[in-house]
C-alpha cells in the first residue's frame, strides 16, 4: 500500500490533471450557458427498470449537471452499469468519469463502451480495478476507436495481459483513427509481447482525424530489458510512431535492469518530446545510471 500511495504521487499525467485540462474545444464553448441533457432521469428509470437501488453520489451528479463524477468501490457490477450507461448515452456535461473498483468485468465493460460509441463529450474514463480481462478489451477497442472525443482512458490493474493489449489496439492495427492522449495500463501482466503489439498498434500510419498518444504509463508490469528495448526503439524515436509522440512515459517496477536502461539512454538523444520519464524500482545499477545520465 505505501509502495502504491508513493508511486502514484511520483507520476501525475498532465494530460489526466483535470477533466479540462488540454481538452477544450470551441464545441464546449458553446454549450456554455445553454441547457444540455444530464440523463438523470433514463439512470432513474433503467434502475427501476431493473430493480437495483439508484447510486445517490452518481445520481447528484446528473441532477447537477456537473463536469466530473467519481463513483470507485460501490459495487455497482455489471447490472449498475447498464443504469449508468444509459445515462452516458444522453449525457452532454460529463467530462470526467471514474468507475473504479466496481465489479464491473467483460459484461460491464462492454456497456460503458456502448454508451461511448453515442457519448460526444466524454473526455476522461477510468476504469481500474475491474477484472475487465482481455475480453472486456474487445468491447473497449470498439468505443475507444468509435469515439472522437476520449482522450484519457486508465486500465490498471485489470487483468489485461499481452491478450487484452492486442484486443484493445487492434482497430488501429486496421486503420482505425485514434483519439487517445493519455493511456494507463499499468499492473496488467503486460510482457514483451504486449510491448510489441503497443509498438505495433502505435506504428502503423494514423487515420485521418486521429491524434498522438503523449502520455503512457506501464508500471508495475513485466517488461523487462526486451520489453524496455522495443518501447524505446519502436516509440520514442522520432518518426518511429506515427500514431504517438510520447511526452511522458511511466516504467517503474519492470525490473529493466541494466540492459533496459542502455536501450532507454541509446534513443534518449532522439527523443525531442520526452519530457518526463519514470523508472524508479528497476534494478538499475551504476552501469545503467551512467548510461542514461551521459
Amino acid at each position: 500500500p505505501n509502495r502504491r500511495k508513493s508511486e502514484t504521487a511520483m507520476f501525475t499525467p498532465r494530460a489526466c490533471s483535470s477533466p479540462t485540462s488540454g481538452f477544450s474545444s470551441d464545441d464546449d464553448q458553446a454549450h456554455a450557458g445553454v441547457q444540455l441533457a444530464t440523463g438523470a432521469e433514463e439512470y432513474m428509470r433503467t434502475c427501476s427498470v431493473l430493480q437495483i437501488t439508484p447510486c445517490g453520489r452518481w445520481h447528484r451528479a446528473l441532477t447537477g449537471a456537473l463536469a466530473e463524477c467519481a463513483i470507485p468501490h460501490y459495487g455497482i457490477g455489471p447490472r449498475g452499469a447498464v443504469a449508468v450507461g444509459a445515462s452516458l448515452n444522453v449525457n452532454e456535461v460529463l467530462l470526467e468519469v471514474t468507475l473504479s473498483d466496481n465489479r464491473l468485468g467483460a459484461e460491464g465493460a462492454g456497456v460503458v463502451a456502448s454508451a461511448l460509441l453515442c457519448n460526444s463529450t466524454l473526455r476522461v474514463l477510468t476504469l481500474d480495478q475491474n477484472a475487465i480481462g482481455s475480453e472486456g478489451c474487445e468491447a473497449l477497442a470498439r468505443g475507444i476507436t468509435g469515439s472522437s472525443r476520449l482522450l484519457a482512458l486508465s486500465l490498471a490493474a485489470n487483468g489485461l495481459g499481452d491478450d487484452g493489449v492486442r484486443a484493445l489496439l487492434a482497430p488501429l492495427c486496421e486503420g482505425a483513427p485514434l483519439s487517445l492522449r493519455s493511456l494507463n495500463l499499468s499492473e496488467n501482466g503486460i510482457t514483451p509481447v504486449g510491448a510489441r503489439e503497443l509498438v505495433r498498434a502505435l506504428h502503423d500510419e494514423a487515420a485521418e482525424g486521429s491524434v498522438l498518444l503523449q502520455t503512457l504509463d506501464l508500471r508495475w508490469n513485466q517488461l523487462g530489458a526486451v520489453g524496455t528495448a522495443a518501447l524505446a526503439h519502436g516509440l520514442l524515436a522520432p518518426t518511429s510512431a506515427p500514431r504517438a509522440s510520447i511526452e511522458e512515459l511511466a516504467l517503474s517496477w519492470n525490473a529493466i535492469g541494466d540492459e533496459g536502461a542502455r536501450h532507454l539512454a541509446a534513443v534518449l538523444p532522439r527523443a525531442p518530446t520526452l519530457r518526463a520519464l519514470w523508472l524508479e524500482n528497476n534494478g538499475i545499477g551504476a552501469p545503467g545510471a551512467l548510461a542514461l545520465a551521459a
